[in-house]
């Protein structure tokens, strides 16, 4: 018998380092800051739990994460003698609920137990920002 995946809130991984995303990128409504146990995959076999500051959207359940901010963190946790962690090299997977972190941090949890425990994002989005001052009328990218 397989259950249906539990999941809330999209992911967007925030690759621009000068951009912070003050106003969700969907709507336009101003974005919050929480903080959020992140659950990520790094390639081959690890699964890390960073309890992040992320900007949030409440209107349109919108996680955004700064990838300058999660890749140096990412690296620190890793034991091997990775010079760097790249994208693609790991994947957010989702967030734990703040009492399942915390019960984490007394307790080793083994990497099958905190997946089973997590809220997996509904979807991973993209943005591209498109810069530059244009006229009003002209519709097409700079």
């Amino acid at each position: 018998m397989t259950t249906a995946r539990r999941t809330r809130f999209f992911f967007f991984l925030n690759p621009y380092a000068d951009l912070a995303f003050t106003r969700c990128p969907k709507c336009e409504a101003k974005t919050k800051q929480r903080k959020l146990p992140l659950v990520i995959h790094i390639e081959p076999q690890t699964i890390c739990v960073l309890n992040k500051t992320c900007r949030f959207c409440p209107a349109c359940q919108l996680v955004i994460a700064r990838q300058s901010e999660i890749e140096p963190m990412l690296l620190a946790m890793v034991d091997d003698e990775r010079p760097v962690i790249e994208q693609g090299e790991y994947l957010a997977i989702g967030t734990l609920d703040r009492a399942d972190w915390r019960s984490g941090q007394k307790e080793q949890r083994s990497p099958a137990e905190v997946i089973d425990r997590a809220w997996g994002f509904k979807d991973h989005w993209n943005f591209v920002v498109q810069g530059g001052w244009r006229p009003a009328h002209d519709s097409s990218p700079p």
